[in-house]
Parts: structure tokens; sequence; C-alpha cells
């Protein structure tokens, strides 16, 4: 988390908004819903994406067998769940995080088309926050 926290932070200082020193997304959620579910949400996405889709990339690119990259593949996902909230995140966002590989690697990262396969999970990725964010702001969830 102290990596995203300093990625946002990061992100919001280019745009020339000022950082407080309790800086976290939920409050420039209730500040400024717009700048954060259309720029600050999006870059987290695709950030996210950049780093837990890269390794698959790089193996796919090695001409990786496809058990180990399928192996890559369940690993990232455990690290990403792990990333969105610990141990008890994993079988949840574990899942998601696997499902985001498989769209990488059906979307062009099988076919050594990076950009098209990073830009169809950060989509995914993206859509998938946002409805995460309304069910929290709608419903509290």
């Amino acid at each position: 988390m102290f990596a995203v926290e300093f990625l946002f932070g990061a992100l919001l200082n280019i745009f020339g908004v000022p950082l407080r020193d309790e800086t976290t997304l939920l409050i420039y959620l209730e500040e400024s819903p717009i700048v954060f579910l259309f720029l600050v949400l999006p870059s987290l996405a695709l950030l996210e994406e950049v780093f837990f889709r890269l390794p698959l990339a790089i193996f796919i690119a090695a001409r990786g067998h496809p058990m180990v990259i399928f192996v890559v593949a369940i690993m990232l996902s455990a690290i990403f769940g792990y990333a969105h909230g610990g141990w008890w995140q994993i079988p949840l966002q574990g899942v998601s995080g696997f499902m985001l590989c498989i769209i990488f690697l059906k979307c062009g990262g099988l076919q050594n088309k990076y950009g098209k396969a990073l830009l169809s999970s950060s989509c995914i990725h993206l859509i998938s926050n946002w409805i995460a964010f309304y069910l929290m702001a709608v419903w509290g969830m």
C-alpha cells in the first residue's frame, strides 16, 4: 500500500493538487470525486496492470513453457490479492487478478501484442474499480 500511496501522491503533485499530511485515496474521493474517478483511478489501474502483468510479458517473450506462464500468473494473482488488503484478500482479489492475467494473455499477450493486452486488462481493471467504488459510495459496502 505504501507504493500505491506514493504513486498516488506523485500523481497528485504532477497535477498541482495540494497534499495533506494524512493523504489517503478516500480523502481525495470526498474532496474531488471527478478527479479521483477519471484521473486517479485510471492511472492507478494502469500502473497496477504494468506492475502485475509485465512479468507475464517477460516470460512470454522468453518463450516460456505454458505451464511456467500459468504458474507465474497464479503467483502474480496471489501477490495482487495480498497487495489489495493482506492475506484474507487473496481468495477474492487473487481470483480477480487471475482473471486479469487471463484477459492480458487472451487479448494479445500470447501474440506479443503487449500494448493491446495491457490496454484490455487496464480497462477491465478500471471498470471493476469503478463498480467497487460505486458499491462503496451508494450502498456502503
